[in-house]
């Protein structure tokens, strides 16, 4: 059934292809790619070709939508085609350098970039956590932290909920594995939001997540208050800072972790693609010596 649908599908816009063709097409194309390719439109000499449509077009569109993408890209095309021919018929011959030569450079980035693509797509990139560990140890002064941050464990209630400061102080200083469970299974049943993930924050970005009169001041941390529970009308925020490190210290490695990563493996693909250039590059010059 399917493969009957898009047959009845690409038979209709066929049809459409060819009223719209004999609005434009007085002579044959030349040049055409393919013996079984059909020319929809032309503008002087170019033409365009069914073949060129149907790589564009988006997959599972109704016969209406694939209709109107169609009539759409003609039109573009006529358009665009338009213009250049006349451009190309009216500029100056310096205007016409100038043209061609942007468009060879355009031409020659797209194929340096398809290239790169390729290369990236073909190579087996890992990152060791030797690696990482070895690069974090050996540029520690990149990784002076610009601004304090906290590593939390959070729990968002309604702001009616009655539970004791304490239950939930205990619990979280205590560290032991039983109490963040029955942590964690009180929340299942009365928090709103619950985060026991333990990750790193700025200061600011979790101050911006949370009321204005509910915010974490620096200033507590660095007298050690480690343990906070505010609300507002409507919620109760429980907030246990594990780890504080303020700013103009060495970040931690996991707080910089995905960052040495990406760095490192955009290092090694920069080193991929300089030596396939240079392969390519010598063989030329070898070649035409």
């Amino acid at each position: 059934k399917g493969e009957v649908e898009k047959l009845n599908k690409w038979r209709c816009m066929i049809s459409i292809f060819i009223l719209i063709s004999l609005a434009f097409i007085f002579a044959s194309c030349a040049d055409k790619p393919g013996d079984n390719d059909i020319a929809i439109a032309r503008v002087y000499d170019e033409c365009l070709y069914l073949s060129s449509i149907q790589g564009t077009m988006p997959e599972n569109m109704s016969e209406t939508d694939s209709a109107q993408y169609v009539s759409e890209y003609i039109n573009t095309w006529i358009l665009n085609e338009v213009i250049s021919q006349n451009v190309k018929a009216n500029v100056c011959e310096k205007e016409k350098s100038s043209i061609e030569a942007l468009t060879k450079s355009y031409e020659q980035s797209l194929c340096r970039h398809s290239f790169h693509t390729n290369l990236i797509s073909d190579a087996a990139i890992t990152v060791t956590d030797d690696e990482i560990r070895a690069y974090y140890n050996d540029n520690q002064d990149d990784f002076i932290l610009p601004e304090g941050i906290i590593k939390i464990d959070y729990i968002v209630l309604s702001s009616s909920n009655y539970q004791y400061s304490s239950f939930f102080k205990n619990k979280f200083l205590s560290g032991k594995e039983k109490d963040i469970q029955q942590l964690k299974e009180y929340c299942s049943n009365y928090a709103i939001i619950s985060n026991f993930d333990s990750e790193w924050y700025t200061i600011n970005k979790f101050n911006n997540s949370t009321p204005d009169n509910l915010q974490i001041r620096e200033s507590k941390l660095m007298e050690g208050e480690f343990f906070f529970d505010m609300k507002n009308a409507e919620r109760r925020y429980i907030i246990h800072i594990k780890d504080y490190i303020s700013s103009n210290n060495i970040s931690p490695i996991e707080y910089v972790y995905d960052n040495i990563k990406n760095t490192l493996t955009n290092k090694k693909k920069n080193e991929i693609i300089k030596e396939a250039e240079d392969k390519l590059y010598n063989k030329a010059i070898e070649e035409n010596a």
